[in-house]
């Protein structure tokens, strides 16, 4: 038995919980983390010692997502009237568009309000996937693989950050 996580033989019991029972010191108590997955029956975790990274996988796809609308937001903010003409929007609509993509990835690098700056990306991703359906005719691969799968993509991610709040390292928890 060690300080940081105790593995059981049987991960999956009868109610197809698997219980980790990863052990955080505290002062001079132990104390089990709070992570249980409700598996669905014949489901089972092939590598349970990769739950204990899980965090730092959720930071990574934080980082990940924040830099692709960090960039973006930056383009459509500096020059807003080419971004306009390219997505044939107008100059305004370009402006709030990367101001939104700006401020929603600083919000998933950080972790302020992370799942709300994940919602708003969604939003931004859903309207652009309209656009590339309704107005451009785009398929799912798209010509020259410029559709709609990559802004899919993104949207999931999100989501992923949304249904967890981004993990364990976001900048609130260090105060």
């Amino acid at each position: 038995m060690t300080d940081n996580i105790v593995l059981p033989v049987n991960w999956v019991n009868d109610n197809y919980i698997c219980q980790p029972q990863l052990k955080r010191r505290i002062g001079t108590q132990q104390r089990p983390a709070a992570l249980v997955l409700h598996l669905p029956p014949g489901v089972a975790i092939v590598f349970p010692r990769l739950l204990e990274y899980s965090d730092i996988a959720l930071f990574l796809l934080r980082c990940v997502v924040a830099a692709v609308f960090i960039t973006s937001g930056w383009r459509q903010v500096s020059n807003p009237v080419a971004k306009a003409k390219q997505n044939e929007i107008s100059p305004g609509l370009a402006r709030v568009v990367g101001t939104a993509e700006l401020l929603g990835g600083l919000g998933v690098l950080t972790g302020v309000l992370a799942q709300l700056a994940a919602i708003g990306l969604i939003l931004i991703m859903a309207g652009t996937i309209k656009k590339k359906i309704v107005n451009w005719h785009t398929g799912f691969w798209g010509k020259d693989s410029l559709g709609w799968n990559y802004d899919l993509m993104f949207v999931i991610m999100n989501l992923v950050i949304v249904t967890t709040g981004g993990g364990r390292y976001v900048l609130p928890s260090l105060f």
